[in-house]
């Protein structure tokens, strides 16, 4: 649903005996800036489009559309997609996003890895660069890998820079978002108050946003994925990891300290193993991929058989979650039972999740799940059983649209929704 403000004539008493001020001008220009941004958006979403369906839809007048597509075609913005059923005159001409006007970057910390993105407008990847890291190192270090990907993503892009507008980071938290630091994340360490945010947007003076990884990943399905069209949605992120992010009538819920959705560190067994956090039966500690892994490891000391006691006696650091999940696809029965323990516990974190914000669609990602679908079925059964069951009616568990590349997309998407937002930073009066 769009929702148009009207302008009209305000005025202010500022002191008694002064004169009234009329602040009526201020007051266009910000509703001018609203209208710009809602004709835009209507033709991301549903063009192309003619100016009669957007003066319906927006419930704007045609003489205010003709302007704001004026602006937005001059601007590079727009363009002229074909031409619409005719109803006795000229048949109208339809508008499009213009989605190579722009481009915007998206950056995801991992564990063990930096990478990043450059996407236009509809999130279509135009590039992608990696490098491996490990955060045990120095922060500096690491904060240059960073620098390294940007640069080498935009290199090899070949884009003119001077269309970049923006650069999203997605990053495992706790963060503080208002101040754009990286706090303490468990799993990143040797990670302790580092202003990321503002490291990036002075290196590359760009608007530059900052978001916790599974809250950006759940953006990016809201605008690209399995999500689109939803406007309450949960994103389970299960990766080394595991997050929560939530979408709560189109936006992000944050939370007070910034930690809303965050299901990896709720508590499922009381006397659960340590986690990175310090707490004991962290969701994490039972059903990341480091927690896989773990148990793996720990049943293979115990005697258990499997295809994996070869790698685990050869090099123990080789058995990587990656290697479990193919043993598992292969049918080695110890990763398989690992596994849907992993997914039981996940279902039992879902499950919460359900009774306290019941949203239309609970989406599921990260490592965990990306490649072992079993696992899915195991959540979603074990969620519905488990959750009140009037809220699960109708509530759609589903893989991740966007797999692998979530957090990345979801990185762009902070940029995109700030820039569909506010296109006047763009249109030049």
């Amino acid at each position: 649903m769009i929702f148009v403000l009207l302008t009209h004539k305000i005025k202010i008493n500022l002191k008694s005996g002064e004169k009234l001020m009329d602040i009526s001008a201020s007051n266009a220009d910000h509703m001018k800036q609203l209208n710009r941004s809602v004709v835009l958006n209507v033709i991301r979403n549903f063009g192309p489009i003619s100016k009669v369906d957007l003066a319906e839809r927006t419930k704007l007048t045609f003489a205010t559309i003709s302007n704001i597509i004026n602006e937005l075609y001059h601007s590079n913005l727009i363009i002229e997609d074909g031409y619409g059923e005719s109803n006795g005159g000229r048949k109208p001409v339809l508008y499009g996003l213009n989605p190579n006007a722009y481009f915007v970057i998206g950056v995801e910390l991992g564990v063990s890895q930096v990478s990043a993105i450059i996407t236009n407008l509809e999130a279509i990847v135009v590039t992608e660069y990696s490098l491996n890291t490990h955060f045990s190192r120095k922060s500096e270090l690491v904060i240059q890998q960073i620098f390294d990907v940007i640069d080498e993503v935009i290199r090899i892009s070949g884009i003119d820079y001077e269309k970049i507008v923006g650069i999203g980071i997605s990053c495992p938290g706790p963060l503080d978002l208002e101040a754009g630091i990286v706090m303490k994340p468990p799993n990143l360490v040797g990670w302790e108050n580092i202003y990321l945010r503002d490291l990036v947007r002075d290196r590359y003076n760009l608007p530059t946003f900052l978001e916790k990884d599974a809250n950006a990943a759940a953006l990016g399905e809201k605008w690209f994925g399995s999500a689109k069209g939803k406007e309450n949605v949960i994103f389970v992120l299960a990766d080394e990891g595991i997050g929560g992010g939530v979408i709560y009538q189109n936006r992000i819920y944050r939370g007070f300290n910034y930690g809303g959705g965050d299901i990896g560190h709720g508590t499922i067994d009381i006397d659960g193993p340590l986690c990175n956090c310090g707490n004991y039966g962290c969701l994490e500690a039972l059903a990341s991929g480091l927690a896989i892994v773990r148990r793996v490891k720990e049943e293979i000391r115990r005697g258990v058989k499997s295809k994996l006691v070869d790698i685990y006696e050869s090099t123990e650091e080789d058995l990587t979650l990656e290697i479990i999940i193919e043993s598992a696809n292969g049918g080695d029965v110890l990763a398989k039972n690992i596994l849907d323990e992993a997914g039981r516990y996940l279902g039992i974190g879902t499950a919460t999740l359900i009774n306290f914000f019941n949203p239309e669609v609970i989406i599921i990602g990260g490592s965990v799940v990306n490649d072992y679908d079993p696992i899915l079925k195991t959540i979603e059964e074990i969620s519905c059983k488990r959750a009140f069951p009037y809220y699960t009616k109708g509530i759609k568990v589903e893989k991740s649209m966007l797999g692998k590349r979530a957090g990345l997309i979801g990185a762009a998407s902070l940029v995109l929704q700030s820039f569909f937002d506010h296109p006047n930073k763009i249109i030049a009066e």
